[in-house]
């Protein structure tokens, strides 16, 4: 109630309104159903009251043109910078080798560069991906960074399964430092995922 009657406020005036995505409206069994319908409600009144509308690339541009209905031409796109400047990029290089020990990643690895496990992440037909070059002989490590929830316990228990528990290291949400020494140094990127409504990510960081 407090937040609609806020919105309300903020559209008798001019504003500006930052959608990264509509995750919600393409993946609702991942939320609750109330959410989801408020999340419709809420967008598509902000939308429609809104003088420009701000997104990270052109799918979510069509996105939001065709779910709430808004003229393409009040909507702008503004990229996401990448994480790392290049000069913090590179200013940790001499500590690469500790930083991987301590993560137990050996080289030569690939990397899933991931925020979460939510399941519109992929990792699982990622993991039958890697557990079939493990069957065809490749030693390559699949390393994945970001956080563990919300569904670790399904990607364990796939792991497991899969024997892959020496072929794949989920190291978590770890320092910049860290995640600077695994991007450096990873032999491949992979990028499995079904929706990234925010940006490219770890195609950008690459």
């Amino acid at each position: 109630g407090k937040l609609d009657a806020y919105y309300a406020t903020i559209a008798r005036r001019a504003f500006v309104l930052v959608i990264h995505d509509l995750h919600a409206l393409h993946f609702p069994e991942q939320w609750r159903e109330t959410d989801v319908q408020l999340m419709r409600k809420r967008f598509q009144f902000l939308a429609e009251h809104a003088k420009q509308i701000i997104v990270h690339n052109e799918f979510t541009a069509g996105d939001v043109s065709e779910k709430f209905h808004v003229d393409r031409e009040c909507i702008s796109i503004v990229l996401l910078p990448s994480f790392f400047s290049e000069e913090a990029f590179r200013s940790s290089v001499e500590s690469d080798d500790a930083n991987l020990a301590a993560l137990d990643i050996a080289r030569p690895f690939a990397l899933w560069a991931s925020s979460s496990t939510y399941s519109h992440k992929n990792h699982e037909q990622l993991l039958y991906a890697w557990r079939d070059l493990v069957e065809r002989g490749h030693s390559i490590q699949l390393v994945c960074t970001g956080s563990k929830a919300p569904r670790w316990n399904e990607v364990w228990s796939l792991i497991q399964k899969l024997n892959l528990v020496n072929h794949v290291r989920f190291t978590g949400t770890v320092s910049d430092a860290a995640l600077a020494a695994i991007l450096r140094n990873a032999h491949v990127g992979v990028c499995p995922t079904l929706f990234e409504g925010g940006g490219p990510g770890p195609a950008a960081e690459a």
